[in-house]
């Protein structure tokens, strides 16, 4: 029975690093937006481009750039993502704002672009990260245009909940079945899936700066350092530069995608069957949001008002999305 743990540990541990794989197919394209200009507190305006670190830390700064759709997107859903330093407020040219927050930096734009539109891009910046937590160094780490491989996210968002799942169901009998489908859904990918070809190559070692990890965004001091699977080089050697362009997957592995999550929705549905439910869990969406803590009054307005924004926005998209906040001062505002 140990050997049988210690062998479905390892098989956890794999596929993991499979997830850091498919995560950086999420995008098709990518399109940098690498000038910016930067006002802190002096109000002097001052150019910035990816990589940069803040001139001054201040709260807020305002960070603001115009972004260009190609014109070879006509026809493609174009998303930005943005990781400028801190939370935010981010303002987009087509009417719609919405809150930067580690959890939430991915801005739809368009669902079907004509090509060549020029994006304005505003936003509103302090250098704090989780709970408050402090962002020293903070900088325009991230600004690209994205088409995204919605299969590609949803297959992630899948197998992601499947394997964190199986994180918390170890002493339980249902975790050898639920590791057994997640190795289902990659059989189901692994003929048409670009796995060591020069394209992968440059999508894994290009990592955060061609949207292919996701990092550990504003962590600050209450998280770890660096990117989640990028990557992380000393400075006594180097991978040498990938010989290739960023592409997009092929029409048969997008194919695949969609019936590796049909074969996960079909394993599930006879895990249900096995193991039915016990009770009835209602959840709602929730942000508790302290009025003043590891930030001054000014600051919880913001956070409030960005996380309203964004609550606001996914009740666009989401019908049934139901959303309550515990303080009343907050709905005052």
């Amino acid at each position: 029975m140990e050997d049988f743990q210690k062998f479905d540990n390892r098989r956890l541990e794999r596929q993991a690093r499979w997830l850091r794989e498919l995560r950086s197919w999420r995008n098709a394209r990518v399109q940098p937006v690498p000038d910016w200009t930067f006002v802190g507190n002096d109000g002097v305006e001052r150019r910035v481009t990816i990589g940069d670190r803040w001139p001054s830390v201040d709260t807020p700064v305002t960070l603001t750039a115009t972004a260009h759709i190609p014109d070879s997107w006509a026809g493609q859903p174009v998303e930005l993502e943005l990781w400028l330093g801190g939370e935010g407020f981010v303002r987009l040219t087509p009417g719609h704002q919405e809150g930067l927050n580690p959890f939430h930096h991915d801005f739809r734009i368009t669902n079907s672009a004509a090509g060549g539109e020029a994006i304005a891009v505003g936003a509103e910046v302090v250098p704090k990260g989780m709970f408050g937590s402090h962002v020293h160094a903070p900088g325009v780490d991230r600004a690209m245009l994205t088409v995204p491989h919605y299969e590609v996210r949803a297959l992630e968002t899948d197998l992601k909940m499947l394997v964190q799942a199986a994180e918390q169901l170890k002493d339980h009998e249902i975790f050898p079945r639920l590791l057994d489908l997640v190795d289902d859904a990659y059989r189901e990918l692994a003929p048409f899936w670009p796995t060591s070809t020069e394209i992968a190559k440059v999508r894994y070692i290009s990592g955060d700066s061609a949207g292919g990890a996701h990092h550990n965004l504003g962590l600050g001091d209450y998280g770890r350092p660096g990117f989640e699977g990028t990557l992380v080089l000393s400075g006594i050697w180097h991978i040498p530069p990938p010989d290739g362009q960023f592409e997009p997957l092929s029409g048969e592995a997008i194919a695949a995608t969609g019936r590796a999550r049909e074969t996960i929705a079909a394993g599930l549905d006879r895990l249900k069957t096995m193991y039915p439910p016990i009770g009835k869990i209602l959840l709602t969406g929730h942000a508790h949001i302290d009025l003043a803590w590891l930030w001054p009054v000014a600051e919880t307005r913001r956070k409030v008002r960005r996380t309203f924004s964004s609550v606001l926005r996914l009740m666009d998209d989401y019908g049934d999305f139901t959303f309550n906040q515990s303080s009343a001062q907050a709905y005052a505002w």
